[in-house]
């Protein structure tokens, strides 16, 4: 027996007798609609990210050059195959590409709340030179993954947006 179906269990067992069991929502239904709200609060294009400017102002597109020729190019090699490319240009793919800058982007997004914490702590032990590592670190690591992700998911989402508009006007 799993966690969540414990928990449903005692739920079920706990709660009052006189509510109708189909009108009870279970614990996978409440929890499965909390983490969908918050991650489409996270993954939603905001309104400064809409004109790409942004990011490109901040060198995303050199980013994303640099990127290909060194980490890509690692992770590639020791994967053996081509991680990265999705081919084609189907509304199909292009969906899967703009999931998959989502998964690219979540480990970012954890990391830097980590690496947000350990500067915290070099700055109050006055560990300024290891405050300064750390954050060319995670500009490196974590934030210009993030950035790149997040235009690129832009990018894709208007030409997801063009054909919907198209197609349905046809």
């Amino acid at each position: 027996m799993t966690v969540i179906s414990e928990l449903e269990t005692n739920i079920d067992y706990h709660s009052s007798n006189n509510v109708d069991l189909d009108d009870r929502v279970s614990f996978r239904e409440v929890a499965g609609s909390y983490l969908k709200k918050s991650t489409d609060v996270l993954f939603k294009i905001k309104s400064f990210e809409k004109s790409g400017k942004l990011y490109k102002a901040l060198g995303v597109k050199p980013f994303q050059k640099l990127h290909k020729y060194t980490y890509g190019a690692l992770v590639n090699f020791l994967a053996d195959r081509d991680v990265y490319s999705i081919k084609g240009n189907s509304t199909e793919v292009l969906s899967l590409q703009a999931w998959g800058t989502k998964v690219y982007e979540v480990p970012h997004q954890i990391f830097n709340v980590l690496m947000i914490n350990s500067m915290y702590n070099n700055y109050v032990d006055g560990e300024i030179g290891m405050l300064k590592f750390n954050l060319i670190g995670n500009i490196l690591i974590n934030v210009y993954p993030i950035m790149l992700q997040r235009y690129k998911r832009n990018r894709l989402e208007k030409v997801l947006e063009h054909r919907a508009n198209r197609g349905s006007s046809e």
